[in-house]
Protein backbone atom coordinates (compact mmCIF):
# COMPACT_ATOMS: atom_id res chain seq x y z
CA UNK A 1 0.00 0.00 0.00
CA UNK A 2 1.19 3.61 -0.66
CA UNK A 3 0.29 6.52 1.15
CA UNK A 4 1.33 9.77 -0.13
CA UNK A 5 1.48 12.69 2.76
CA UNK A 6 0.33 15.56 1.37
CA UNK A 7 -0.91 17.94 4.37
CA UNK A 8 2.10 20.37 3.61
CA UNK A 9 2.62 19.77 0.00
CA UNK A 10 -0.38 19.19 -2.00
CA UNK A 11 -3.61 21.44 -2.52
CA UNK A 12 -2.02 23.32 -5.29
CA UNK A 13 1.65 24.32 -2.86
CA UNK A 14 3.57 22.39 -5.69
CA UNK A 15 1.58 23.42 -8.52
CA UNK A 16 -0.51 20.24 -8.85
CA UNK A 17 -3.58 19.47 -7.02
CA UNK A 18 -0.95 17.30 -5.15
CA UNK A 19 3.02 16.99 -5.20
CA UNK A 20 2.55 13.56 -6.03
CA UNK A 21 0.86 13.92 -9.64
CA UNK A 22 4.67 15.36 -11.08
CA UNK A 23 6.09 11.90 -10.88
CA UNK A 24 3.36 9.65 -12.10
CA UNK A 25 2.30 7.30 -9.61
CA UNK A 26 -1.48 6.71 -7.66
CA UNK A 27 -1.22 6.18 -3.66
CA UNK A 28 -3.84 3.87 -2.02
CA UNK A 29 -4.01 6.86 0.37
CA UNK A 30 -3.99 10.53 0.39
CA UNK A 31 -3.75 12.39 3.60
CA UNK A 32 -4.24 16.05 3.52
CA UNK A 33 -4.95 18.86 5.95
CA UNK A 34 -3.89 22.56 6.52
CA UNK A 35 -4.00 24.10 3.21
CA UNK A 36 -7.40 22.58 2.72
CA UNK A 37 -9.38 24.09 5.42
CA UNK A 38 -7.83 27.86 4.06
CA UNK A 39 -6.97 28.69 7.51
CA UNK A 40 -9.20 26.95 9.32
CA UNK A 41 -8.06 23.43 10.91
CA UNK A 42 -9.60 20.71 8.50
CA UNK A 43 -8.14 17.28 7.28
CA UNK A 44 -8.93 14.97 4.80
CA UNK A 45 -8.14 11.29 4.03
CA UNK A 46 -8.73 9.91 0.13
CA UNK A 47 -8.61 6.54 -0.21
CA UNK A 48 -9.03 4.40 -3.60
CA UNK A 49 -12.40 3.09 -3.91
CA UNK A 50 -11.66 -0.78 -2.81
CA UNK A 51 -10.03 0.00 0.67
CA UNK A 52 -12.80 2.49 1.05
CA UNK A 53 -15.33 -0.42 0.70
CA UNK A 54 -12.88 -1.98 3.45
CA UNK A 55 -12.91 0.29 5.94
CA UNK A 56 -16.12 0.27 7.94
CA UNK A 57 -17.05 3.16 10.03
CA UNK A 58 -15.14 3.68 13.15
CA UNK A 59 -12.38 2.14 12.24
CA UNK A 60 -10.46 5.76 11.25
CA UNK A 61 -10.59 8.86 12.59
CA UNK A 62 -9.10 12.55 12.23
CA UNK A 63 -7.99 15.19 14.65
CA UNK A 64 -9.56 17.73 12.20
CA UNK A 65 -12.60 15.63 10.88
CA UNK A 66 -15.25 18.12 9.24
CA UNK A 67 -17.16 20.80 10.76
CA UNK A 68 -19.54 22.68 8.93
CA UNK A 69 -17.66 25.70 9.23
CA UNK A 70 -14.41 24.16 8.26
CA UNK A 71 -15.90 21.79 5.47
CA UNK A 72 -17.44 25.45 4.04
CA UNK A 73 -14.16 26.61 3.61
CA UNK A 74 -12.53 23.43 1.79
CA UNK A 75 -15.44 23.73 -0.76
CA UNK A 76 -14.62 27.43 -1.25
CA UNK A 77 -10.76 26.41 -1.30
CA UNK A 78 -11.34 23.39 -3.78
CA UNK A 79 -13.14 26.19 -5.98
CA UNK A 80 -10.76 28.59 -5.99
CA UNK A 81 -7.98 25.49 -7.24
CA UNK A 82 -10.32 25.18 -10.45
CA UNK A 83 -9.54 28.98 -11.34
CA UNK A 84 -6.57 30.42 -12.11
CA UNK A 85 -4.93 29.53 -9.12
CA UNK A 86 -2.70 26.54 -10.36
CA UNK A 87 -1.37 28.63 -13.72
CA UNK A 88 -0.31 31.03 -11.16
CA UNK A 89 1.59 28.49 -8.49
CA UNK A 90 3.50 26.91 -11.87
CA UNK A 91 4.45 30.90 -12.98
CA UNK A 92 5.12 32.43 -10.29
CA UNK A 93 7.24 29.51 -9.02
CA UNK A 94 9.19 28.82 -11.80
CA UNK A 95 9.53 32.83 -11.96
CA UNK A 96 10.77 33.00 -8.47
CA UNK A 97 12.82 29.78 -8.63
CA UNK A 98 14.68 31.65 -11.75
CA UNK A 99 14.96 34.71 -9.63
CA UNK A 100 16.52 32.59 -6.76
CA UNK A 101 19.41 30.56 -9.05
CA UNK A 102 20.54 33.71 -9.82
CA UNK A 103 20.84 34.72 -6.30
CA UNK A 104 22.40 31.81 -6.07
CA UNK A 105 25.08 32.46 -8.25
CA UNK A 106 25.53 36.36 -7.21
CA UNK A 107 25.97 34.70 -3.53
CA UNK A 108 27.64 31.22 -3.58
CA UNK A 109 29.37 30.99 -0.85
CA UNK A 110 25.78 31.92 1.03
CA UNK A 111 23.13 30.08 -0.55
CA UNK A 112 23.93 26.18 -1.32
CA UNK A 113 21.23 24.99 -2.97
CA UNK A 114 17.79 25.66 -4.15
CA UNK A 115 15.18 23.27 -3.50
CA UNK A 116 11.32 22.21 -4.00
CA UNK A 117 8.72 23.50 -6.66
CA UNK A 118 5.95 25.92 -7.22
CA UNK A 119 5.74 28.29 -3.98
CA UNK A 120 7.27 24.91 -1.64
CA UNK A 121 10.80 26.32 -1.74
CA UNK A 122 13.76 25.93 0.91
CA UNK A 123 17.23 27.67 0.30
CA UNK A 124 20.01 25.93 2.39
CA UNK A 125 22.25 28.49 3.55
CA UNK A 126 25.95 28.16 4.45
CA UNK A 127 25.08 29.64 8.08
CA UNK A 128 22.36 29.39 10.26
CA UNK A 129 19.04 30.37 8.95
CA UNK A 130 17.32 32.43 11.79
CA UNK A 131 19.46 35.18 11.35
CA UNK A 132 18.30 35.60 8.21
CA UNK A 133 14.46 35.07 9.03
CA UNK A 134 15.46 38.01 11.73
CA UNK A 135 17.07 40.02 8.85
CA UNK A 136 13.93 39.59 6.71
CA UNK A 137 10.94 40.14 8.73
CA UNK A 138 12.46 43.51 9.69
CA UNK A 139 12.05 44.20 6.14
CA UNK A 140 8.42 43.16 6.97
CA UNK A 141 8.90 39.51 4.92
CA UNK A 142 7.98 36.51 6.88
CA UNK A 143 9.57 33.40 7.03
CA UNK A 144 10.86 30.74 8.78
CA UNK A 145 13.70 28.38 9.30
CA UNK A 146 13.04 24.69 8.90
CA UNK A 147 16.41 23.02 9.73
CA UNK A 148 19.71 24.89 11.33
CA UNK A 149 20.16 26.09 7.63
CA UNK A 150 17.58 25.99 6.02
CA UNK A 151 14.83 29.33 5.08
CA UNK A 152 11.38 27.97 4.11
CA UNK A 153 9.34 30.03 2.20
CA UNK A 154 5.55 29.42 1.35
CA UNK A 155 4.47 32.19 0.13
CA UNK A 156 0.60 32.75 -0.62
CA UNK A 157 -0.81 30.70 -3.68
CA UNK A 158 -1.49 34.14 -5.23
CA UNK A 159 1.78 35.21 -4.59
CA UNK A 160 2.07 37.98 -8.15
CA UNK A 161 5.15 38.42 -9.76
CA UNK A 162 5.85 41.95 -8.31
CA UNK A 163 5.88 40.60 -4.61
CA UNK A 164 7.88 37.65 -5.80
CA UNK A 165 10.24 41.10 -6.96
CA UNK A 166 9.84 42.53 -3.63
CA UNK A 167 10.83 39.72 -1.63
CA UNK A 168 13.87 39.29 -3.54
CA UNK A 169 14.66 42.97 -2.67
CA UNK A 170 14.56 42.06 0.49
CA UNK A 171 16.61 38.95 0.19
CA UNK A 172 19.08 40.05 -1.51
CA UNK A 173 19.30 43.65 0.44
CA UNK A 174 19.93 41.00 3.74
CA UNK A 175 22.40 39.11 2.00
CA UNK A 176 24.28 41.90 0.77
CA UNK A 177 24.75 42.41 5.12
CA UNK A 178 26.89 39.30 5.24
CA UNK A 179 29.36 40.13 2.87
CA UNK A 180 30.07 43.26 4.86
Amino acid sequence: MLVADEVQCGIGRSGEMFAYQKYGYQPDIVITAKAIGGGLPLGAISVTEALGNEWKTGTHGTTFGGNAVSCSAGLVVLDELQSEVLANVQYVGSYLYNKLESLKIEFSSHILSIRGRGLMLGLELSFEAKKLVEMLLSKRVISNATSQTVLRILPPLTLSTLEADEFMTALRECLEKFNK
